[in-house]
């Protein structure tokens, strides 16, 4: 008689896949390490539009942002690898065909991000929803910050792979996806896109663009 304990983990697995089955207790046994931004990521799984949210004051050294990402998914998942720079991951969850599920946050190098779920996630359409804070820079990448005539004006520069510093995202050129963009910043201030705004909302010391 032999004892599990006795056997390594690796024969373990080798025994398990030969039969075509993994179980749950050895799905939770294995080691997940979050990916590595500087490497390309699977093309199991494509976003189709994002939604963001970034709430932008340039009196502060940081920005809070609420991004949704649509998904779609060639195959059931376990984790999820896209990249989020240096962003402060807050909470964030998935919803799929079988509902929602919060989802832990594990970075990586090179701006690498992995979401690990709680349970498999279906193949198809799922939706990403990631509450986050990042940093103002002071240098040309990502949001900056540049004071001109004595006042203090914000910047975006997405060049290459900055838009990881500004949002969690599928940030590889060959993703070409639809998003759009909510700002909320300092009533008195000013916010310029290179399209035009739907509308403006002033809301106490707010300006919702």
């Amino acid at each position: 008689c032999l004892s599990l304990r006795q056997v390594p983990l690796t024969i373990i697995t080798l025994f398990f896949a030969g039969c075509g089955l993994v179980p749950e207790w050895l799905v939770k046994l294995r080691p997940t390490s979050a990916s590595d931004g500087g490497k390309s990521l699977s093309r199991s799984i494509s976003p189709t539009h994002y939604s963001l949210e970034l709430s932008l004051d340039p009196a502060n050294d940081h920005f809070d942002g609420q991004v949704n990402i649509t998904i779609q998914s060639q195959a059931t998942v376990k984790h999820i690898h896209l990249h989020g720079g240096d962003l402060e991951i807050l909470q964030a969850e998935v919803e799929d065909r079988g509902g929602i599920q919060k989802v832990e946050a594990l970075k990586g190098p090179n701006g690498g991000l992995t979401l690990r779920l709680a349970r498999f996630m279906k193949a198809g359409a799922a939706v990403l929803r990631i509450r986050y804070r990042g940093r103002i820079n002071q240098w040309h990448r990502g949001i900056y910050k540049r004071q001109i005539d004595g006042k203090w004006y914000l910047f975006s520069r997405l060049s290459r792979t900055d838009a990881r510093l500004i949002f969690p995202c599928f940030d590889e050129p060959r993703f070409k996806t639809p998003f759009r963009l909510v700002l909320t910043i300092p009533k008195v201030a000013m916010g310029l896109a290179n399209t035009a705004a739907e509308k403006q909302v002033v809301k106490g010391e707010k300006r919702r663009i």
